[in-house]
């Protein structure tokens, strides 16, 4: 794929804060969990042309770049 302008990335968000965590999780209240609305950045920069420098990467969202 790398002959073409197919772009294959990752991004591991790490712990979100949901209701369905919180269900299955109930000792999670000490952890820092963040909105899913805190990863919309990296998805943007992820789909957009600037993400082509990530192409074949895991991007830790938490961390703010790639693995």
């Amino acid at each position: 794929l790398a002959s073409t302008s197919v772009r294959v990335s990752a991004l591991q968000p790490g712990p979100m804060r949901r209701a369905l965590r919180a269900s299955a999780y109930a000792d999670d209240r000490g952890e820092v969990l963040r909105d899913p609305e805190a990863y919309a950045g990296a998805c943007v920069t992820l789909l957009s042309p600037a993400g082509a420098a990530w192409r074949g990467q895991v991007w830790d969202a938490a961390a703010g770049g790639s693995e």
